[in-house]
């Protein structure tokens, strides 16, 4: 290519100029009109496979004491303890302690601060109801001071009650007062509807309970009124409280 054509083609004139300008300025308008005129209408990505892990099953807890005899957790409605009701499933029932695991039964053959309750028809049925564990055929006291038999009980109709404030400590069923102590809950062998309630004051300023009936008045035996015994109105007309 001789020098002549060649400045020609590489000499900068205002023609070359505004054209440059003109395709710098279209471009990118005519590009993105290609793009959307011509591209496929649907666009298929690659499928994403995702592995599940499945976790193998969790075995159910197992309770075993030094006898080596198991226990399953039993389900108990309402049940406010931080540790379960376990059964061996027959007539063995296990409460462990509700204030921790260091408290071991009167026999002390239990680990985990179980509590051995035997003669216990098994069922799923049990419930937790204002201290009480229930089922179909019985009624358990649980307390910090242990779990008891609440003997001859309907479990069914048995309720705590309280008459006029001066009743607190007793409960019933249908047919029988029981007393609730700190230790156990007794019947005191008496028909609710037909006993009076009476707080007294003795010379300590303790304040008791007492069950009147038509011939008799049950009255709190030792200071701290764990039991209630039944006196004449005679004798009672002379009784100075529980600590005499």
């Amino acid at each position: 290519m001789n020098p002549e054509t060649k400045a020609r083609l590489t000499t900068v004139t205002p023609l070359s100029r505004y054209l440059a300008m003109a395709l710098f300025i279209a471009m990118p308008f005519l590009g993105v009109y290609i793009g959307y005129t011509f591209a496929p209408e649907k666009v298929v990505y690659a499928e994403q496979v995702v592995e599940t892990v499945v976790e193998p099953p969790v075995e159910k807890n197992v309770y075993r004491n030094p006898k080596s005899q198991d226990f399953n957790i039993v389900d108990v409605a309402d049940w406010p303890g931080e540790y379960p009701v376990m059964s061996d499933g027959n007539d063995l029932l296990i409460l462990q302690e509700m204030s921790g695991l260091y408290y071991l039964s009167s026999s002390g053959q239990y680990d985990l601060g179980l509590q051995r309750i035997e003669s216990v028809y098994y069922t799923d049925d049990f419930r937790y109801e204002d201290g009480y564990l229930k089922n179909s055929d019985v009624v358990i006291r649980i307390s910090t001071n242990g779990a008891y038999f609440v003997e001859d009980a309907d479990p069914e109709s048995f309720e705590l009650i309280e008459n006029d404030e001066n009743a607190i400590g007793f409960a019933r069923d249908n047919s029988s007062l029981f007393y609730v102590g700190w230790y156990k809950v007794f019947s005191l062998g008496v028909n609710p509807d037909d006993v009076e309630f009476e707080l007294i004051t003795d010379k300590y300023d303790y304040n008791y309970s007492i069950v009147k009936e038509a011939d008799r008045v049950w009255v709190p035996r030792g200071c701290a009124g764990v039991s209630y015994i039944p006196i004449d109105y005679d004798t009672y007309a002379d009784w100075t409280g529980p600590c005499e």
